[in-house]
């Protein structure tokens, strides 16, 4: 490319940052479009630190990249009858609170679908599907991090609710306790 090319995309891009207020911004953006102009050709022109380190993230292979913490995936599928049995299940148990719903849910894997073991990816997919069949009482907002904390507040022993306990590979099941809780429903006090 020879000067007077080159020149020629200066103003060009100066052109196309001309109505910009912001100096940085300008800036950025001129190295931007000027690169794009010369056909990211490197000749001197400096790049803004926040492209350079976008296109090094989308260049860098995909095996380098981190993962995700977790990468659990729920293989139940229900069908129509078992989504309104959800629904009614859900609305029968009239849980109180995040643990209240999550074990609701748990209680509808061990109870209609029979599912012994589980884990918060299951749970989150029942929750996914419970949503937009606008139960009785609404569940609380729940992401898959407040699935697991509620999982695992009901697995500590200190707790009165001590409906779950651990299973292998990062597996739940629901206690003994958590059976007579699904059977027979709440704790009442007796005076």
């Amino acid at each position: 490319m020879n000067p007077d090319q080159i020149k020629e995309k200066i103003r060009l891009a100066e052109e196309a940052v001309a109505d910009m207020k912001d100096s940085t911004l300008k800036r950025t953006a001129f190295e931007t479009v000027l690169s794009k102009l010369l056909g990211d050709s490197d000749i001197g022109v400096s790049r803004a630190p926040s492209l350079r380190k976008r296109e090094q993230r989308r260049s860098a292979p995909k095996s380098t990249r981190p993962k995700p913490i977790s990468e659990k995936t729920s293989s139940i599928k229900l069908d129509v009858g078992q989504l309104k049995a959800l629904k009614e299940f859900y609305d029968c148990q009239v849980p109180e609170g995040t643990e209240g719903a999550v074990f609701a849910l748990v209680a509808y894997l061990h109870e209609k679908l029979g599912t012994k073991k589980f884990h918060e990816a299951d749970v989150l997919k029942l929750y996914q599907h419970l949503l937009p069949l606008k139960p009785v009482k609404k569940p609380p907002a729940m992401s898959a991090s407040d699935i697991k904390r509620a999982m695992l507040w009901l697995v500590a022993p200190s707790r009165k609710k001590q409906w779950l306990e651990r299973a292998e590979n990062e597996m739940f099941q629901i206690s003994s306790q958590g059976l007579l809780h699904i059977s027979y429903g709440p704790e009442t006090k007796r005076s």
